[in-house]
C-alpha cells in the first residue's frame, strides 16, 4: 500500500526510507524502555521518540486511508486531505534530528552505567525471616500441598514429580514455600533438601552449580556443565529428595530440560516445588499439581499489618481509633500480604494518628524504594515483560480499579491501537488473544469475582492496577467532573483518556475538544455516574488522531457532523444509545474496524455509505424490530468477522445471498426475518456450510411464516457448528442435515415454535450433544424409536439436559432402549398437556434432577421407576398425580423422599 500511493506522488524513494525510518523508532523505543535512566536530557529524548513514534503511526494511517480512498471509485479524491511528499520529508528529519541526540545521550557520560538502575531482585533462601507464627491465612494450604509433597506418587511414571505454587508479586509465594521447607514433616521425610533462589537469569550451570553447593555444603569449583551435571548425579543417585526452585522465571522448555536431566535420578517419591508468577512456567515444568495463592482475607491481613506495626500487643488492647484506620490500610492491601507487611513495617512502633492518617492517604507509588519494596516487587513483574505486552498491559490504566472487562473487547481495543503485531496466516484477534493469556499467566490479569455475576470477565487487582498508572506516566488520564472550581486541564502528553465520575461539563468538553493528540475517548456510562444526553455538533473537529471512541450506554440519540473528520478512528461503540440513525459522515471512516451497536432499540436503518467501510472487521448488531434491513451491496463487506444478526431482507439487492463470500465469520450469528427467502436455492447462497469458524447460529423466522421446508435444508452449517437455536420455523419436517452424525461438535440445540412440525428429527445421532430443548411444537403427538437414531452413534451418548415444554398435543414416548440417554442429569416435561406416562427415559443411570410442571394427564411414578442417582423431584400442577400421591401412592413418594428432595407443588414431602 505504501508503494501504491508512493507512485501516485512519484515519491516511492522517500516512502522506502520512511518505512526504515520507522524500523529504526521501534528499535530505539524498545531498547530505551529497558532502560531505567534518571537524567533529565535522557527523559525528554524518550519523550521526543515517543512522540515521533505516535506521529509516524499517525503518518502511516494517513497514507493507508489516502491509498483506500483512492481506490474506491465511488469517493471524490478532491475532497479529502491528501499528504504530499514534503510531510513525510519534514518528518525524516525530525527523526533523524532525534536519532543524533540520542547517540550523543547513549555514547556520552550522561549514561554511565551508574545511572542504569538494575532489575535483579534480592535472592532468597530457605530460612524464614520470621516466626512461622506470624503465617497467617494459608493454614489449609499449607496441610494440603505437604500431604502432596509426602505422597509417594502424583500419577507420573517418573521418581521425581515437580509441584508448583503460582500467584502474583507479593503473594507470599517465597513465604509459603518456605515454612514448607521447614515443616518438621518434610525435613524428616527426605535425605536431602535443597533451596535455590533462580530469579530472572535462568543460568543453567549457575543453577546446578547452587544444588550443588546445596545438597552437599561444599564449595566447589567446577565451571562447566557437564561435570557440574555429573556431580550432581553423583548426589542425588537413589536419595529422596526435595528440592525448591524459587521465583522461576523462564519460559523455555529447552533451560528445563537441560536442567533437569540429573535431576530424574533420585529415588521414587522426590519432589520439586518451584515457585512463580507465570501459570506458564507450571506448564512447562509439567507440573502435577498447581497451587494458586489467592488473596488473604481482610482479617489475616490485619494480622500481618498489626504483627508489623505493633509488635506483640493484643488486638484488644490496640486503641480504636488506630484500629480504625489500620483496617481501612489493610482493605488498601487487597489481599495482598507484602503490601501489609510493607505498609505496617512504615508504622512500626508508630503510635501517632496522623502518622498513620498520612500513610492511609498516601498513594503506594510516592514511597520510596528505600522504605517500601512494593513497588520494586511489582515493577520487576513489568519489566520482564516483552515490549509488546508492555503497551498493552501500561494501556489498561485507563480503566477505574475495580473494572471488570471482557478480553475480547480489551483485545479489539489494543488493535485498534496498533499494539498487536502482525503474523502471517493468524488473525490479530487470535493474537491478541495470546497476548491477553500471557499477561493473564504471569498474573497481570484475574478473573472477576463469581459473586460479581459477570461471567468472562477478568479485573486487575488493585496494586496491578496502580502499576498500570504508573508505567503508563502521564499518557492515560483518568478524568473527573464535578463542581470543582479549577478549570479542566488535559495535557498535551495525554493520549487516552476516560471520564470516571460526576457530570460532563461545557469546561470539560472544551478541554476535550483542544485536545489534538488523544488516540482514545471513553464517555461511556458504564464508567461515569451521570450519563451523558449530547454531544456538542464540533467536539471531534480537533480530535483527528482518535483511534477508539466509546459512547456507550449514553442518551445520545444523534451524531454530530464533526464524526466525518475521525479519519483514522479505529473502534466505535455505541451500544445501548438512544442513536436512531447514524450520520452519513460515519460512513467516511475509512479506518474503522469495529462498530458495536448493540441494544441500540431505536435505531430504524444502516447506512447505505456502511459497505465501503472495507476494513470494518466487527459490526455488532443484535435482534432489533426497529432494524428491518441491511444495506444494498452489504455482501461487499467480506472481512467481517463478527456480524452479530443479519437481516434477510425483500429487496433483491439485500438477501441473504449476501452472506455467501463472508467466509470469515467468528463465533455466533442469528439470521432473522427468513420468512422473506423463498426457496432453497436462495438459502443454499448463504453458503453457511463454507463458515467454518462460526461457533453459534440462529435462525429466526417470522411468527406466522410458512416453509416449503427448502429453505432450512438450504442453510445447513458447516461441522463446527457448537450450538444452534431454531425458532418459528414454517415446515412441515426437519431437514435430515439436522440429525446427521456430522454435526460431531453440535453441544446444545433448541427447537422453538415450529408449529407445523409433525415429528421429530433421530437427534440422538449426534454424538457431542450435551444439551436439548423443544419447545412448543403442537403438532407432535408421539416420540418414537427414530427420535434416538440408529446405527454407529445412537441413543443421545452425551446428552445430559433434556427439556420438553408447551407440547400441547405429547402423549407418550416409546421405543427407549437399555443404555439410552446414558448421561443425562436433568429432565424436564412442562405444559405438556396431553402426556399420560412418563417414559423408561426415567431409569437413566445418572440422572439427578427431575421437574414435571403442568402435566396434568400423568398420573403414577413410582419408586422403582426412579434410578437411585436422583437427588431432587420437583412435582407442580400435575392433578391426577398429586391426587395418586394422596391416596394410593403417598408411600413411594415418601420412601422417594427420604434421601432426596421431592416437592410437590412447593410442600416438601418427609418421608415420615
Amino acid at each position: 500500500m505504501v508503494k501504491e500511493v508512493g507512485l501516485l506522488w512519484n515519491a516511492n524513494d522517500g516512502f522506502k526510507k520512511l518505512e526504515r525510518t520507522l524500523l529504526r523508532v521501534q528499535a530505539m523505543l524498545e531498547d530505551v524502555e529497558n532502560k531505567e535512566i534518571s537524567h533529565r536530557a535522557w527523559k525528554a529524548w524518550v519523550k521526543d521518540l515517543k512522540d515521533a513514534a505516535y506521529e509516524a503511526d499517525d503518518l502511516l494511517d494517513e497514507i493507508a486511508i489516502t491509498s483506500t480512498m483512492s481506490s474506491s471509485q465511488e469517493v471524490n479524491m478532491s475532497s479529502f486531505p491528501s499528504i504530499k511528499p514534503h510531510k513525510i520529508d519534514t518528518f525524516q528529519k525530525k527523526v533523524d534530528e532525534i536519532a543524533r541526540e540520542m547517540e550523543y545521550l547513549y555514547m556520552s557520560k550522561l549514561v554511565g552505567s551508574a545511572q542504569i538502575k538494575t532489575k535483579e531482585r534480592l535472592p532468597t533462601s530457605s530460612l524464614l525471616m520470621e516466626d512461622e507464627h506470624c503465617f497467617f491465612g494459608r493454614e489449609a494450604d499449607k496441610t494440603k500441598m505437604i500431604d502432596v509433597i509426602l505422597s509417594e506418587s502424583l500419577g507420573g511414571n517418573d521418581n521425581v514429580t515437580v509441584v508448583s505454587v503460582v500467584g502474583m508479586a507479593g503473594i507470599g509465594k517465597t513465604t509459603f514455600a518456605q515454612v514448607v521447607y521447614n515443616d518438621e514433616r518434610v525435613c524428616k521425610h527426605f535425605e536431602s533438601r535443597m533451596w535455590v533462589s533462580v530469579n530472572n537469569d535462568f543460568d543453567v550451570k549457575k543453577i546446578t552449580k547452587s544444588i550443588i553447593v546445596s545438597a552437599s555444603n561444599k564449595v566447589i569449583d567446577l565451571m562447566d556443565l557437564d561435570p557440574l551435571q555429573v556431580t550432581l548425579r553423583h548426589y542425588l543417585t537413589n536419595k529422596r529428595f526435595f528440592l525448591v526452585l524459587d521465583d522461576v522465571w523462564s519460559e523455555n522448555y529447552n533451560d528445563w530440560d537441560i536442567l533437569q536431566a540429573p535431576l530424574r535420578v533420585g529415588a521414587p517419591g522426590s519432589k520439586i516445588l518451584i515457585t512463580s508468577r507465570s501459570q506458564t512456567v507450571s506448564k512447562i515444568m509439567m507440573a502435577s499439581h498447581v497451587l494458586s495463592l489467592q488473596r488473604l482475607s481482610d482479617d489475616d491481613c490485619w494480622l500481618l499489618f498489626q504483627k508489623r506495626a505493633l509488635g506483640n500487643m493484643n488486638s484488644r488492647d490496640v486503641p480504636l481509633n488506630l484500629k480504625t484506620i489500620g483496617m481501612e490500610i489493610v482493605r488498601k492491601c487487597e489481599g495482598l500480604p507484602l503490601a501489609a507487611k510493607t505498609l505496617g513495617s512504615l508504622l512500626h512502633a508508630v503510635t501517632n494518628e496522623n502518622e498513620w492518617n498520612t500513610i492511609l492517604m498516601s498513594e503506594i507509588w510516592n514511597f520510596e524504594e528505600d522504605r517500601s519494596n512494593i513497588l520494586p516487587a511489582l515493577m520487576l513483574s513489568f519489566q520482564y515483560l516483552p515490549s509488546h505486552l508492555r503497551q498493552c498491559f501500561a494501556y489498561c490504566a485507563i480503566f477505574p480499579r475495580g473494572y471488570e472487562f471482557k478480553k475480547e473487547n480489551l483485545v479489539l481495543l489494543w488493535i485498534a491501537q496498533g499494539f498487536i503485531q502482525a503474523k502471517r496466516g493468524r488473525r490479530l484477534e487470535d493474537l491478541g488473544s495470546d497476548y491477553f493469556d500471557s499477561l493473564m499467566c504471569k498474573s497481570f490479569f484475574q478473573e472477576a469475582p463469581a459473586d460479581s455475576g459477570n461471567l468472562s470477565r477478568y479485573v486487575m487487582h488493585d496494586l496491578i492496577h496502580d502499576l498500570a498508572k504508573f508505567v503508563s506516566g502521564d499518557e492515560c488520564l483518568e478524568m473527573q467532573g464535578g463542581g470543582g472550581l479549577d478549570k479542566p486541564y488535559i495535557s498535551g502528553n495525554v493520549r487516552h483518556l476516560s471520564f470516571l465520575k460526576g457530570k460532563v461539563s461545557t469546561e470539560m468538553y472544551e478541554a476535550l475538544y483542544g485536545s489534538q493528540s488523544l488516540r482514545t475517548v471513553l464517555l461511556s456510562s458504564e464508567l461515569t455516574t451521570y450519563p451523558i444526553h449530547d454531544v456538542h455538533f464540533n467536539l471531534f473537529v480537533n480530535l483527528n488522531c482518535l483511534r477508539v471512541l466509546d459512547l456507550s450506554i449514553t442518551r445520545i440519540h444523534e451524531l454530530p457532523y464533526s464524526i466525518g473528520n475521525l479519519k483514522h478512528l479505529r473502534y466505535f461503540d455505541l451500544s445501548m444509545t438512544r442513536i436512531q440513525t447514524l450520520h452519513k459522515n460515519i460512513c467516511s471512516l475509512y479506518s474503522l474496524q469495529t462498530l458495536k451497536l448493540k441494544s441500540c432499540t431505536e435505531l430504524i436503518g444502516l447506512p447505505k455509505g456502511l459497505v465501503r467501510l472495507a476494513n470494518l472487521r466487527h459490526l455488532d448488531l443484535d435482534l432489533n424490530p426497529r432494524l428491518t434491513s441491511v444495506p444494498p451491496g452489504f455482501g461487499r463487506l467480506i472481512d467481517l468477522q463478527t456480524l452479530g444478526t443479519f437481516i434477510a431482507g425483500v429487496d433483491t439487492r439485500c438477501q441473504i445471498g449476501e452472506l455467501m463470500d463472508m467466509r470469515s465469520l467468528h463465533g455466533t450469528l442469528c439470521i432473522t426475518q427468513l420468512e422473506n427467502v423463498d426457496d432453497r436455492r436462495k438459502a443454499t447462497q448463504a453458503a453457511l456450510n463454507d463458515k467454518q469458524h462460526l461457533r453459534k447460529l440462529k435462525f429466526l423466522w417470522g411468527g406466522d411464516s410458512q416453509d416449503n421446508n427448502g429453505v432450512l435444508a438450504g442453510l445447513r452449517p458447516h461441522q463446527n457448528i457448537e450450538e444452534l437455536h431454531i425458532e418459528y420455523y414454517g415446515g412441515t419436517r426437519f431437514p435430515g442435515w439436522l440429525a446427521d452424525s456430522s454435526l460431531s461438535k453440535l453441544v446444545t440445540l433448541s427447537l422453538f415454535s415450529c408449529r407445523r412440525c409433525k415429528t421429530l428429527p433421530s437427534l440422538g445421532q449426534l454424538p457431542s450433544l450435551k444439551a436439548l430443548v423443544i419447545t412448543n411444537i403442537p403438532e407432535v403427538e408421539t416420540i418414537d424409536v427414530d427420535f434416538c437414531g440408529a446405527g454407529n452413534v445412537r441413543g443421545f451418548p452425551s446428552l445430559e439436559i433434556l427439556d420438553f415444554s408447551n407440547m400441547a398435543s405429547l402423549q407418550s414416548w416409546n421405543g427407549l432402549a437399555e443404555g439410552d440417554l446414558p448421561c443425562l442429569r436433568k429432565l424436564t416435561f412442562s405444559s405438556c398437556l396431553k402426556l399420560e406416562a412418563l417414559p423408561k427415559i426415567l431409569c437413566s443411570p445418572a440422572l439427578e434432577h427431575i421437574k414435571i410442571s403442568d402435566c396434568p394427564e400423568v398420573e403414577v411414578l413410582k419408586q422403582k421407576d426412579l434410578p437411585i442417582s436422583v437427588r431432587s423431584l420437583i412435582i407442580n400442577s400435575c392433578s391426577l398425580l398429586k391426587r395418586w400421591h394422596e391416596t394410593e401412592g403417598k408411600n413411594d413418594l415418601s420412601r422417594i423422599a427420604s434421601d432426596r428432595e421431592v416437592t410437590i407443588d412447593g410442600l416438601r414431602i418427609s418421608s415420615s
